[in-house]
């Protein structure tokens, strides 16, 4: 299961995630997201992934065209989900 938290300021928004990004709640994830694009006003969106215990394919799938997209995912590794490859710059710590 999937929690989406939702956290706007004047600065962007974070959708801090918790639980299981599986296949599919990747389709959850994506609504929020594009509605997210429409409403935000060009301000930046955050992904906050600190709380998520695995990515399924579809899901990483998704964060990556987020990513391509101007999303800050942000995920500081989990010991339960598969780690990224070193040197992996997809991945943005903080």
């Amino acid at each position: 299961m999937l929690r989406i938290s939702v956290f706007s300021s004047a600065s962007g928004t974070t959708l801090k995630l918790t639980g299981a990004l599986c296949d599919s709640s990747a389709d959850q994830l994506e609504s929020c997201w594009q509605t997210l694009k429409a409403t935000a006003g060009g301000r930046p969106i955050c992904v906050n992934l600190n709380d998520v215990l695995q990515v399924g394919g579809a899901a990483e799938e998704l964060l990556d065209r987020m990513r391509k997209d101007g999303v800050i995912v942000v995920d500081t590794g989990h010991p339960v989900r598969r780690p990224h490859a070193p040197g992996d710059d997809r991945r943005a710590d903080g």
